[in-house]
């Protein structure tokens, strides 16, 4: 049996569908495997310590203190966004509970520890686990696990390609006592190299582990909304971007369909497209995507499905170019391996044009295929490598 340790209870759409992929595609490999359930508690003094070393040097801009305060007072004033947000948190929860195999529930991490006795090993999922906030944290590390339990990652990110002095300290103290260590990004491989000597792989999104083919196999295909559509999904607040999306629905005379982002509150969230759509869970995200005309979005995973389903999508950055904390760096990478950089908009074009422009998504498939082969050949090792370590660890108690 593989323990999977993964983000399945952050209400995100990356985060549930690359633990539904990654689970998936060990059970298509005939591997014995659960999501051990554990919804990270964080302590009183790490909650501090994340205040103070990440949290307060942005909110020392004046301007971010500003749009915390306001933020904060227009949540919780706004009703509306209260119930919507507890209905698509239920909508999220019942599409875990049907499509996500899972351990026991356990309350800490001495729980888990308890039950390691019940694993071959453990695999780090990917998402952004390794972002300063979780390094200090140290779950996602797993520091935690004793060294006789074999333990590896598939494709975990840390988010931004820059670290100080501190978090990279404790990467290199907890890197090492990893056994097989797989990234996202072409970027981490570099942060790695440049902090520890030790040998690490790139390998794809889990959510790229699965062809269109067998998205259609594990997702149903109901349609959510009728008619040609333009599809939106933005995790940013930034309004440059509803204008460009209102500039392509002007001039194709397309409704938009878009979906707001709760974790962050937008009190002009409402004022935005012909349909918006509150309590859609992940697998109504994906026939959003799979039936709109254009996709726009600055959403990482909205991207990968965009090109899984070869459509007319532009993805636009999240993050300021010269943030040291910018989170560009995946889509960046995305762009890159499918050989799809023009798909990236940042206003100097016509966005009609840019829309419509020619996409080689045979290439980008092809480029796909080679990463998802050596990916999943990555993913044999590991298991090999696991039953090589049960073995040994089996001699050494005889």
């Amino acid at each position: 049996m593989i323990g999977i340790i993964c983000n399945y209870y952050i209400r995100n759409y990356g985060s549930v569908l690359q633990s539904l992929a990654l689970q998936h595609k060990l059970n298509t490999l005939e591997i014995d495997n659960e999501v051990i359930k554990y919804e990270e508690c964080v302590s009183k003094n790490k909650k501090i310590e994340i205040f103070v070393k990440i949290q307060l040097p942005k909110l020392l801009k004046l301007n971010t203190i500003k749009e915390k305060v306001e933020e904060k007072f227009y949540k919780n004033k706004d009703v509306f966004y209260r119930k919507i947000m507890k209905e698509r948190q239920e909508s999220f929860q019942s599409f875990v509970d049907a499509k996500i195999s899972f351990s026991e529930k356990y309350d800490d991490i001495e729980e888990i520890k308890n039950n390691l006795y019940r694993y071959q090993g453990i695999v780090l999922g990917s998402d952004q686990l390794w972002c300063p906030s979780d390094l200090i944290i140290d779950y996602h590390t797993l520091a935690w696990i004793p060294e006789k339990v074999y333990t590896a990652t598939y494709a975990t990110s840390f988010g931004v390609s820059y670290l100080n002095n501190s978090q990279r300290k404790i990467v290199k103290k907890f890197l090492p006592q990893i056994s097989k260590i797989s990234v996202r990004e072409k970027s981490a491989v570099d942060l790695i190299k440049s902090i520890n000597d030790i040998e690490v792989e790139q390998v794809v999104d889990p959510t790229l582990l699965l062809d269109k083919s067998e998205w259609d196999e594990l997702l149903k295909w109901n349609k959510v909304v009728e008619g040609k559509y333009i599809f939106c999904y933005f995790l940013s607040n930034n309004t440059q971007l509803k204008k460009w999306a209102n500039e392509l629905r002007k001039k194709t005379g397309l409704k938009i369909v878009s979906i707001p982002h709760l974790e962050s509150y937008d009190i002009h969230a409402k004022e935005f497209g012909d349909i918006l759509l509150w309590k859609v869970n992940p697998e109504e995200l994906i026939n959003l995507i799979r039936n709109a005309e254009y996709v726009l979005s600055d959403s990482f995973h909205v991207s990968i499905f965009s090109i899984i389903y070869e459509k007319k999508f532009l993805v636009f950055d999240r993050y300021s170019r010269n943030s040291k904390s910018s989170r560009n760096t995946r889509i960046d990478n995305l762009l890159s391996i499918t050989s799809l950089s023009p798909c990236l908009f940042q206003g100097e074009r016509d966005i009609q044009v840019a829309a419509n422009q020619e996409r080689d998504f045979q290439r980008a498939i092809i480029n796909i295929n080679q990463q998802r082969e050596y990916s999943v050949r990555y993913l044999r090792q590991v298991l090999y490598e696991v039953k090589k370590h049960e073995d040994m660890e089996s001699e050494n108690r005889v």
